[in-house]
């Protein structure tokens, strides 16, 4: 199975979902229920929402899993946390808001699951790389799989991105070539020398709402693109690769793929996983979905199979 994903060039179009031939706006979950037996839920924008610097709960969605697992449904949690599986229970109990618990998921999914079996496969493990925006950098995440190496230092061979532009209103476009030309330059450079990118996540834009107002943050996947476009080679072990979606059809081999969807905000990770594999259901309202297109590098006119407001039973 192919592990983890490789971008080389300007092959993001490898990520756009196919035109769909129809597409269905539902109100509820329960409209799609008959037809399918496993439902891969979203954490970030479907479950949980960002307000004022917190991590927001959003009831009827957890509901909505509970009501699934009452008919007797499978549901998978697969989320592009940066923390393995057994990791995320113990993040989720120290936010402040929250005090659900993911035991209710049939089973759980993370993109930090795959760190270790990724970086081996491209044999990156344990190599020196350095952290591309310091200021946001949780090196506890990858200690255990890289040498961190200092900001001056270019004897490195990753380039860990954990890189953010907070506080963009909503319908802005981010333009790095405008904005921080040295940024861009120094992406250029990384890529011309070899370098590889990684990131966990390639979602390019992130919402939050703060004192009632959208702002939007860019985040590392806007980025992976950049470089990508400069003919660097981005891996990234979380969604849209293949490793997630392997460990998916592992964990439930009797259900046939077409009775799987994905249900997720973001065109890039969640709408790109499993192209062609298992069916999708954009959730419009909660999360990233209406942020993306203006920010991507890559114009997505294609449609998911399905589209909700929000994730309610």
């Amino acid at each position: 199975a192919f592990i983890g994903t490789t971008l080389k060039s300007a092959a993001l179009e490898e990520f756009a979902p196919p035109p769909a031939q129809r597409q269905y706006a539902i109100s509820s979950i329960k409209q799609i229920t008959p037809y399918f037996d496993l439902f891969c839920v979203d954490m970030h924008g479907v479950l949980i929402v960002k307000a004022d610097g917190q991590e927001k709960v959003l009831p009827e969605a957890w509901d909505a899993v509970n009501q699934l697992s009452l008919e007797k449904k499978m549901v998978f949690l697969v989320t592009n946390f940066f923390g393995t599986s057994g990791g995320l229970q113990e993040y989720l109990s120290h936010q402040e808001n929250i005090d659900q618990n993911i035991d209710c998921f049939d089973k759980t999914i993370t993109a930090g699951d795959f760190f270790e079996q990724v970086l081996r496969k491209h044999n990156l493990y344990g190599k020196k790389a350095r952290a591309w925006g310091r200021e946001f950098f949780q090196p506890s995440s990858c200690n255990a799989c890289f040498e961190i190496v200092e900001d001056d230092d270019d004897d490195y061979e990753v380039l860990i991105c954990s890189r953010a532009v907070p506080g963009i209103k909503e319908g802005e476009v981010y333009d790095i070539s405008k904005q921080n030309p040295e940024w861009e330059e120094e992406l250029r450079q990384a890529a011309k020398k070899g370098k590889i990118f990684f990131t966990c996540s390639m979602d390019p834009a992130l919402k939050e709402e703060i004192n009632g107002e959208v702002r939007v943050t860019i985040a590392p996947g806007y980025f992976a693109q950049v470089f990508a476009r400069f003919g660097g080679r981005v891996i990234a072990p979380g969604k849209p690769g293949r490793a997630m979606l392997e460990a998916i059809f592992h964990a439930a081999p009797h259900i046939p793929r077409h009775r799987m969807i994905m249900i997720g905000d973001s065109w890039d990770t969640d709408m790109a996983f499993g192209l062609k594999d298992i069916a999708h259901l954009l959730v419009k309202k909660t999360g990233n979905a209406s942020l993306d297109s203006p920010m991507i590098c890559t114009k997505r006119e294609q449609l998911p199979d399905y589209e909700i407001p929000a994730f309610i039973w």
